[in-house]
């Protein structure tokens, strides 16, 4: 999903939803990026040597989708 798209579709539910910032990203937004994140590419060793060339460092997570995403607000597992 492109992400202008996914942009629109968040800015919409937000304000459909009617919820504060906190209770929006806990919920909605949380399980949204949880299942456009389980749908990206798996892990690329040459994309990751790529980034550490331009000085960024990734460690590969073996663990789930939520491991991975590491952009999480509060405990939701």
């Amino acid at each position: 999903m492109e992400l202008e798209k996914l942009l629109d579709e968040l800015k919409i539910k937000f304000d459909d939803l009617g919820l504060s910032v906190m209770e929006f990203l806990e919920g909605y937004w949380y399980t949204r990026m949880i299942d456009v994140l389980s749908q990206r590419d798996p892990y690329d060793e040459e994309y990751s040597i790529e980034l550490r060339r331009i000085g960024v460092d990734l460690e590969l997570d073996e663990g789930d989708v939520h491991d991975r995403a590491s952009l999480l607000i509060g405990l939701r597992y």
